[in-house]
């Protein structure tokens, strides 16, 4: 069986887009979600630049940057579970954050 007769609990994609907003919207306002535990899943993707026959160095500072460009999409992935689960626990939903790295589609389907 796919679904249950009531739902127990819920996971929820928070990616910034235009569609996770209005996921959310929902997921405050529709009475039937209130009080159930929300997993707010937000991913970071991090892949590693691939080296292909760039000069050494091109290629550190190719790293240099990938390596903070990584920090920020990490502190955004962060900063946008936070916000979004507190905005879900102000509407009466018992929201947790969660902050992944790696491919998004895989991730939340891992999940």
């Amino acid at each position: 069986m796919v679904r249950d007769e009531e739902i127990a609990s819920i996971i929820f994609a928070e990616d910034g887009s235009p569609g996770a907003a209005r996921a959310a919207h929902v997921l405050r306002t529709w009475p039937v979600f209130r009080g159930l535990p929300v997993d707010v899943v937000s991913v970071a993707e991090t892949a590693v630049p691939w080296n292909a026959g760039m000069a050494a160095g091109l290629y550190d500072e190719v790293m240099v940057s990938y390596s903070h460009d990584v920090e920020a999409a990490r502190e955004t992935t962060r900063l946008l579970a936070r916000r979004s689960s507190d905005e879900l626990r102000a509407a009466g939903l018992d929201a947790v954050p969660h902050a992944l790295e790696g491919d998004p589609a895989h991730e939340i389907v891992e999940f």
